[in-house]
């Protein structure tokens, strides 16, 4: 009991160095890549987060503005430096334009799980960059950060966020009866999973 105790421990604690490692500066993908937002991409946060579809399913404000920019950016700048919440911007490998956001969020390290929340600039949807980022998401928490669970979840009336959770191979395990309270209104909240061992089985 003592050496199995032993030997969970060391699992833990080097699934807990893996994250602690620095993270990449730039995850590459097909038609973007993923990087650190940086303070001169807040303008164009404003542009793509003032937009009421977003307000709509998220915590995001409307009206957006600038202040809200920075207000995120040093927030998270201060969640990643202790791992409770990593943020990379989406960015397009022709324009460099910033398209959106990818996050890790509500990191557990005790249970090794998390959560992915995303979001694209109504210019940049039904294209395959959302998925294509949260693909590159989840490669980096179970390859490089150890993660054992990674959740990804959705208002019910949310097809689009939906339809990009079931392509990237995460399955449905509840439905949850007016569970969030975002855009003004209480919503039934899709929860969606995906295991570290069933993404390397088919990877």
């Amino acid at each position: 009991l003592i050496t199995g105790f032993s030997i969970h421990l060391r699992e833990i604690t080097a699934c807990l160095s893996a994250r602690k490692k620095m993270l990449p500066k730039k995850i590459m993908g097909k038609w973007i890549y993923l990087r650190p937002l940086k303070k001169s991409d807040a303008k164009q946060l404003v542009k793509i987060c003032h937009d009421r579809s977003i307000y709509r399913f998220t915590r995001v404000p409307y009206p957006y503005r600038l202040k809200d920019a920075l207000a995120f950016m040093k927030r998270t700048s201060a969640r990643r430096k202790n791992r409770s919440e990593i943020v990379f911007g989406i960015i397009s490998k022709e324009t460099k334009e910033l398209m959106g956001t990818v996050s890790f969020v509500r990191i557990n390290k005790r249970d090794s799980k998390t959560e992915i929340g995303y979001l694209i600039g109504k210019n940049h949807r039904n294209k395959g960059y959302a998925s294509e980022a949260v693909r590159l998401l989840l490669n980096l928490g179970f390859r490089k950060m150890k993660f054992h669970k990674i959740y990804i979840n959705c208002a019910k009336e949310n097809k689009a966020s939906k339809k990009v959770i079931e392509k990237v191979g995460c399955k449905e395990e509840a439905l949850l009866k007016e569970d969030i309270f975002v855009g003004g209104k209480y919503h039934d909240y899709y929860i969606h999973s995906i295991l570290r061992k069933d993404w390397l089985k088919c990877r």
